[in-house]
């Protein structure tokens, strides 16, 4: 990553001709294109090839650049990696869990090649290289690397760090996806050595523990000496449990590190921990202060009851996605003992957890060995291999990403499951119709489905402020800050990247119809999502679904977003428009609190 000045590209799929353009006209050196049957071809007075890997003995890129839509994103990344491209960088959303674990069981076998993403902006070195789909416009040559999770979060520190003077560095998007092929560690470890980066940004959200692998890497980093100052953030404190905020490895579940404990961990190893993006600048200015450098729920309409048991030993066994080893796991937790399942730092030498592939499956050693772990006898381990083997055909056949039961070895001699609980992958619906098709949206919050239509991601929360958001990092965060002033958010919506003025309307239109409501705050990072159109969804939203019944706060930033508020200015909406982050949070939870 550190040669970017140098880098050469080339960009996979048609669809990226848009985005080339703009990446050619930024500096990026583009060197080629690939589209199956299009080769021999020029495209952008640029040659365009069959395969990368006829692109790799031709032109010899550095980096190849995947916008491949989710469903094929998996097959042209493994294609980069046979091909020994560098570095890859994937952008799509919504890939498939299973087929990301499939990738990362090819990326364990070789050393060539670099995975960033997918789900992700990219990386930008700003006025040298640009490899992904961030509003370059916003990015300012200078000192800080940023490392994250979350793309319209990245856009805020950009931001920030930019009104405050500094300039970003290198700007990595590790992506929101469950199975990313860069972490934060990674991304940290770069900066750490890079010279041009005087001061690091990390951002963080719900899902996983990528957040206290960077925790200890800070931690001993922090040792040496002149460390370089971090500050960091953590999205997703006030995120409701089992919901996904968004993308796929944005999801809290029973037993997950919380958002909180996370910032906890950062701050504890030498962190400085931000309650919002909107601060980052000037707190990291403060900072290099110290270092001199140059320059609603249906109702029940069914009931399943079970006839009583009489239970001896009890165990919670879970079929999951190890996140830190890309790869399945089974994870214990004895439910009659006060010890369970260790975390993190323990979690790898835990006689509790249980890696294994994919492709292989389970193997009889490792049936045998929870066997020992839960104390059966050999005639009750054969009963276990069947549930464990059950579990997971479900897993791979269905492309679960949880499944969970109680393991009850009851005082009668049986070894019976209950209580189970499946978690299936969003991303594979359209291979796994049939098991959608189960799906009752009459048990759902009605407004969490019909959010779901028009491509909004919505999650219906117990507080009086309704927010529209885009992205689902600037979403937490933004939930996060009107916690932080003492408000409580009525919802969370991410409005996507791929936002349309329709889609907008419908957005407006179900927090308008939200009775708990008693103010609206839009924080919108304008990236693909232009500002003026936000702005033409509130004026249509007023003028098509009624008026205002409750003040709304404004905040527009990035592509746009002047002419956006020009328009809003010339109407009589009476809008609060607020351009600081953490001054639009709480304006709105001054509003919010007058009608109460």
């Amino acid at each position: 990553m550190p040669q970017h000045e140098k880098s050469d590209v080339t960009l996979t799929f048609y669809k990226a001709t848009i985005n080339a353009k703009d990446t050619i006209e930024y500096g990026t050196n583009v060197v080629g294109g690939v589209s199956p049957g299009k080769g021999g071809q020029t495209h952008l007075d640029l040659p365009v090839f069959n395969t990368v890997r006829e692109a790799m003995a031709e032109v010899k890129p550095h980096v190849s650049a995947v916008f491949v839509p989710a469903q094929f994103a998996a097959k042209a990344i493994i294609e980069s990696i046979e091909a020994e491209v560098p570095l890859v960088v994937s952008v799509a959303e919504h890939v498939p869990v299973h087929d990301m674990l499939r990738v990362h069981e090819i990326l364990r076998t070789q050393s060539k090649t670099r995975l960033v993403g997918p789900n992700c902006p990219g990386i930008i070195a700003p006025e040298q290289c640009r490899v992904g789909i961030m509003p370059y416009q916003q990015y300012t040559r200078g000192c800080v690397g940023i490392v994250s999770k979350s793309g319209t979060l990245s856009y805020e520190a950009v931001g920030s760090t930019s009104r405050a003077g500094l300039g970003q560095s290198i700007v990595v998007g590790m992506g929101g996806d469950m199975l990313p092929g860069t972490t934060l560690a990674d991304g940290l470890r770069l900066f750490f050595e890079h010279e041009e980066t005087k001061g690091i940004i990390v951002i963080g959200e719900i899902g996983g523990e990528a957040e206290l692998e960077a925790a200890e890497l800070i931690k001993e980093y922090r040792k040496t000496s002149n460390p370089k100052p971090v500050v960091a953030m953590v999205a997703g404190r006030t995120a409701p449990e089992g919901k996904t905020m968004g993308h796929a490895g944005a999801v809290f579940s029973a037993g997950d590190i919380t958002a909180g404990a996370k910032a906890k961990a950062l701050e504890d190893a030498g962190a400085i921990v931000v309650p919002h993006p909107g601060v980052m600048g000037e707190k990291m200015r403060e900072l290099l202060g110290l270092h001199p450098f140059d320059d609603s729920v249906s109702a029940v309409s069914q009931l399943y009851i079970e006839e009583a048991v009489r239970v001896d030993k009890e165990w919670h066994i879970a079929m999951t996605i190890d996140r830190e080893n890309y790869c399945p796991v089974i994870r214990l937790k004895d439910l009659k003992s006060s010890q369970g399942a260790p975390r993190h730092e323990e979690r790898k030498s835990s006689p509790y957890s249980f890696v294994f592939s994919l492709t292989n499956g389970i193997s009889k050693k490792t049936i045998t060995d929870i066997s020992k772990i839960l104390q059966l006898p050999e005639a009750k381990t054969e009963a276990l291999g069947k549930i464990l083997q059950g579990m997971f055909r479900i897993f791979s056949e269905k492309e679960a990403i949880n499944l969970e039961t109680h393991l009850l070895d009851t005082s009668d001699g049986q070894l019976i499951c209950s209580d189970s609980g499946f978690f299936f992958d969003d991303a594979a619906q359209k291979r796994q119709p049939e098991l959608f098709a189960l799906r009752d949206s009459a048990q759902e919050i009605r407004e969490e489905v019909e959010a779901e239509k028009y491509g909004l991601v919505y999650v219906r929360m117990d507080g009086s402020i309704g927010n529209v958001v885009n992205g689902a990092g600037l979403a937490m965060a933004t939930n996060d800050a009107i916690s932080l002033y003492g408000g409580t958010s009525a919802n969370f919506l991410d409005a996507g990247g791929q936002a349309t003025k329709e889609t907008m309307l419908q957005a407006f239109g179900i927090i308008m119809r939200d009775e708990r409501v008693k103010a609206i705050l839009v924080n919108i990072y304008g990236g693909i999502t232009r500002c003026d159109m936000i702005a033409e969804s509130i004026i249509a939203a007023a003028s098509e679904l009624g008026p205002l019944r409750v003040p709304m706060v404004v905040r527009l930033q990035g592509t746009n977003s002047e002419a956006g508020l020009k328009l809003l200015s010339e109407t009589d909406l009476g809008i609060h428009v607020k351009a600081d982050f953490g001054e639009a949070a709480r304006k709105a939870v001054e509003l919010a609190n007058q009608d109460s």
